[in-house]
C-alpha cells in the first residue's frame, strides 16, 4: 500500500474509535478499585477491603508526596494492592 492509503486507513480507524467514544461504546479496562455492574455502569468495587487499601494509597500519597514513599508504607505495613483477574479461569475474581 502506498503511504497515502495507509494514512487514510489510519484516519478512518481513528474516526471510528472517536465515534464509538461519542456514543459511549468503548469498553476499556478500569482502574484498580472500579468495576462495571451488569448494566455496564462504572461503580466502586463493592469489596470493603479493596476500597480501604485504595483509600490508604491516596491518603499516603497526599502525606508523603511520592510513589516511592507510598511503596515504602505499603511494604512496611504488609499491604498488597488488590486486583481482579482479567483473563483465565479466575476472571473477575479478587486476588
Amino acid at each position: 500500500m502506498s503511504e497515502a492509503a495507509l494514512h487514510i486507513l489510519k484516519q478512518r480507524m481513528l474516526e471510528g474509535k472517536r465515534a464509538k467514544a461519542r456514543h459511549g461504546e468503548i469498553k476499556m479496562r478500569l482502574p484498580m478499585g472500579y468495576l462495571r455492574d451488569l448494566a455496564g455502569n462504572v461503580i466502586k468495587d463493592p469489596d470493603a477491603q479493596t476500597r480501604e487499601v485504595i483509600e490508604t494509597i491516596f491518603v499516603q500519597f497526599a502525606r508523603r508526596g511520592t510513589l516511592n514513599g507510598v511503596l515504602h508504607y505499603l511494604v512496611a505495613h504488609q499491604l498488597e494492592q488488590p486486583y481482579r483477574a482479567v483473563s483465565g479461569p479466575q476472571t473477575g475474581q479478587l486476588q
